[in-house]
């Protein structure tokens, strides 16, 4: 292995590793606020759809859908 290939793999390393660093240290000092559950004077939920989409939905249909047993 030359030298080149050397200082190459070296600075390939360092700006991986230093990327990680320098992303795990913004975090710790500026971590990311939790989303809360629910909005101020709501019931929790979206109505009948909700988040997860309309009640007795079964998934999606048509090429590759399995129905459920």
């Amino acid at each position: 292995m030359g030298a080149s290939a050397i200082m190459m793999m070296v600075f390939a390393i360092l700006l991986l590793w230093g990327g990680m660093v320098a992303a795990i240290l913004k975090l710790r000092s500026h971590p990311e606020e939790p989303e809360p559950d629910e909005e101020p004077g709501g019931t929790g939920h979206d109505g009948p759809q909700g988040s997860d989409g309309p009640q007795g939905y079964d998934g999606p249909k048509g090429y590759g859908a399995h129905p459920r047993p």
